[in-house]
């Protein structure tokens, strides 16, 4: 990959409070999108929303895929991957940040970040390659469907700090609180449901509608679903709840060791850290008591239901604090 990068800043005194702003623009060029040159080239299949299906579906249980085989152009050989430099990013971002010494051994500092980030990057957090391939969905006037809001982007990041010296100034103990937009993702299905066939059950994005059993209540319940309803779901149209973490910091100057001074240091991170619980994703589920069937047309009609923990914890997870003792000696 290929990155030019812009920035402008500017800092200065504001009666004794340090202020900066700064503007920041990115473009990444020759990002890799994984193809799958092994499935057929064209297909006639079609599931009830309209959607290309590879291949014959078949379902066992809440699980959906298709029959081993009939999703290939050649039989003896899965998967076929190529890695095609053909995405792009664009970054566009905007800082503000003050610092100020409040007397008596006291400072604060704040630091807010709001951006955007762009890109045709298609599964580039996935942990799985099956994940990063593109799905074949309608694209939306002339942008393609993949083109759209970033894996990575964070619009809102805000750091709060704040120091106390004291001891003369040997011993300081620092807080510092970060707060960030939680990440996007595609309303879609559980893992396990290939709804088309492509050999991926983590790619499909749902197409959204309020007609399905309990779907009104779900769509109603979610701000990001309201204005898609009729259609295939924007990818990244959905966001995680926000991410929070609190770090501490005590920090002792030593005498008489290293002749540019040193320090012993103990850290703690990631205190009362929220936001970091898996996310249900799946804005449908496949009805178990139900059949599959396949019109004579090609049809193809998985029976769904909607999810109603959609946007919820899927599983609780907390990584827990790290704690750090070192000792910085300066030569």
């Amino acid at each position: 990959p290929r990155t030019s990068r812009l920035r402008f800043g500017i800092t200065g005194n504001v009666h004794g409070t340090v202020v900066r702003m700064q503007l920041a623009y990115r473009h990444t060029d020759f990002l890799p999108v994984r193809r799958d040159l092994n499935l057929p080239v064209s297909t006639s299949a079609r599931d009830q929303d309209g959607r290309a299906v590879y291949g014959t579906l078949a379902k066992s249980g809440t699980l959906v895929g298709p029959t081993p085989g009939t999703n290939r152009r050649f039989g003896s050989f899965d998967a076929v991957s190529s890695l095609d430099p053909s995405a792009a990013s664009d970054y566009y971002g905007i800082t503000a940040a003050f610092q100020r010494n409040l007397g008596r051994g006291i400072s604060v500092m704040a630091t807010y970040t709001y951006s955007r980030t762009t890109d045709n990057w298609f599964g580039a957090r996935a942990s799985g390659s099956e994940a990063q391939f593109l799905p074949n969905i309608p694209a939306s006037g002339s942008t393609p469907w993949a083109k759209d809001r970033s894996d990575f982007d964070v619009p809102h990041r805000l750091v709060l700090g704040t120091e106390l010296r004291f001891a003369s100034g040997r011993a300081r103990v620092a807080a510092l609180y970060r707060r960030q937009s939680g990440y996007a993702f595609t309303p879609g299905f559980r893992d396990g449901v290939d709804i088309n066939g492509d050999g991926s059950s983590r790619n499909d994005p749902a197409f959204v509608s309020d007609t399905l059993p309990g779907a009104a209540n779900v769509v109603g319940a979610n701000t990001c679903l309201r204005s898609q309803v009729g259609k295939f779901a924007a990818r990244n149209s959905c966001r995680e709840p926000s991410i929070g973490m609190f770090d501490l910091r005590l920090t002792f100057a030593l005498r008489g060791l290293g002749r540019g001074g040193a320090e012993i240091f103990a850290d703690a991170l990631g205190l009362a850290a929220t936001g970091l619980d898996v996310i249900d994703q799946a804005l449908y589920l496949v009805d178990a008591t139900a059949p599959l069937v396949t019109t004579p047309a090609g049809v193809t009609r998985v029976p769904l239901i909607a999810n109603d923990n959609f946007g919820k914890p899927l599983a609780k997870r907390d990584p827990g604090a790290t704690f750090r003792l070192g000792l910085r000696i300066g030569f």
